[in-house]
């Protein structure tokens, strides 16, 4: 709940005081004294006298929040039956108080809660467990797999032990699954111990060999890349590794709006990104290679940027063979495209070049449906390679036949109005010869 929303709510109480209390009256009876009644009660009178239903609506959410906030984090109680009858409303001072821990116990239904308010009637209004699933269906639409795999899951493990530190047992919650792929799931869970919530990710692994993303982890420290808090092997399943990380938005949400982002962002989101490249490129030489906006992570409040997900990073070595089979196509490099191995940390520039074009055009740059059709995508745009080029991608690559066709002016990709600074970033970032493009460092300079 946004600190707007909570102090709209307290202004409209206190200048509320008396809302709908002779209607409540009239409803105990004269003689009667008023007391705590029913929220459920509380709404109805509301809404047969026509009054301000949504804000307080708004207050009676805001003080039952507060409740549950508590309940959570200090004792780590779960109410488990929480409904507008187990919820009771003092009609002088609105005081709201959770009642009835009969199903209690120390492990959301506040959500459910918050809808019947605003709409006078549940939300889910389901005849029998099935049915009731078939409503929340309705609404949520149909679960993942993992979805209903995950939600609900607890996981504990042990941690510390080292050095002389205490050994803590800690817990979560997982709330939902928030990405899958080929490399593993990442799901939101909640520590019951603190009420922090974090991001897990589960991974295969076999526990007699080394996780390379575990290791390249490990060996990073820096504000632009996500942080390691530990991580644990599966106890039901010995080839299950979690990898437990800080949480953030994915930028490919603030990608996937229908507006244009404003320019400010996309300075201090790209500004960012360069910073974490920078950093892994040079002091632990690490090459991402699946650079995008959905490893790209966002934190709403502060706008920090963390790269994330370093299922497919590799230190690179020069001589040494790499698979050319990597980067989501969109992303691609086209030293990649043109099976090249031996490449370096410079696919990583192309993929944020990528990546900028998509926050200042609001979508991909080069929307290819199959490998070949994204270089196709990408000569629309650069225009037809020249040998020179095409050897500086890949040396072992002979077959060269492509129509000729000029490269489109770089002013006319993007929109009229874009500042010739950010165009001028693209055209560095988006260079065939890998040895053309500006080093992260360099981008993060003025030309």
């Amino acid at each position: 709940m946004s600190g707007q929303f909570t102090e709209s709510c307290r202004t409209r109480v206190e200048t509320n005081q008396n809302l709908c209390r002779d209607s409540l009256q009239s409803l105990v009876g004269p003689k009667k004294e008023l007391t705590e009644i029913k929220v459920g009660t509380v709404y109805r009178v509301l809404s047969d006298n026509g009054s301000s239903e949504c804000g307080f609506s708004e207050a009676l959410f805001l003080f039952h929040y507060e409740g549950l906030a508590y309940m959570h984090t200090v004792p780590g109680v779960c109410h488990r039956d929480l409904k507008p009858q187990n919820v009771l409303v003092d009609p002088l001072s609105h005081q709201v108080k959770i009642c009835d821990f009969g199903s209690a116990k120390m492990l959301v239904k506040a959500g459910c809660v918050l809808a019947e308010l605003l709409l006078g009637q549940p939300l889910f209004p389901g005849e029998s467990a099935v049915d009731q699933l078939v409503e929340i269906i309705k609404v949520l639409g149909t679960p993942t797999r993992e979805e209903v795999r995950f939600t609900g899951h607890i996981i504990s493990t042990t941690i510390g032990g080292k050095n002389g530190e205490p050994k803590q047992t800690i817990s979560y919650m997982a709330e939902r699954v928030v990405g899958t792929g080929s490399f593993g799931i990442v799901f939101q869970p909640k520590c019951l111990e603190t009420g922090e919530t974090v991001a897990i990710k589960k991974v295969l692994q076999d526990r007699r060999y080394k996780n390379r993303e575990l290791q390249l982890m490990r060996t990073m420290d820096h504000p632009n890349v996500v942080s390691l808090k530990h991580c644990f092997f599966s106890t039901t399943s010995k080839n299950e590794l979690f990898l437990n990380q800080a949480p953030r938005s994915f930028l490919k949400h603030y990608s996937n709006m229908n507006q244009t982002m404003p320019l400010i962002y996309v300075k201090l989101y790209t500004y960012q990104i360069f910073k974490g490249l920078a950093y892994m490129h040079t002091v632990p030489r690490v090459c991402h290679r699946d650079l995008k906006p959905q490893n790209v992570l966002v934190d709403p409040l502060s706008h920090q940027v963390k790269i994330c997900d370093f299922g497919s990073a590799k230190m690179l070595v020069k001589g040494e063979a790499n698979i050319s089979y990597i980067c989501s196509r969109f992303y691609r490099a086209p030293e990649l495209i043109f099976g090249a191995t031996e490449y370096t940390t410079s696919i990583d520039i192309w993929s944020a070049g990528c990546v900028l074009a998509e926050l200042l055009l609001g979508q991909p740059l080069f929307l290819g449906e199959s490998a070949m059709d994204q270089l196709v995508k990408i000569i629309k745009v650069l225009g037809t390679p020249t040998q020179e080029e095409v050897r500086c991608m890949n040396p072992n690559y002979t077959d060269f036949r492509f129509p000729q066709i000029k490269a489109h002016p770089w002013h006319k990709v993007f929109h009229h109005w874009m500042p010739p600074e950010a165009i001028d970033l693209a055209s560095r970032l988006l260079q065939y010869s890998p040895s053309l493009r500006c080093t992260a460092l360099e981008a993060c300079t003025p030309p």
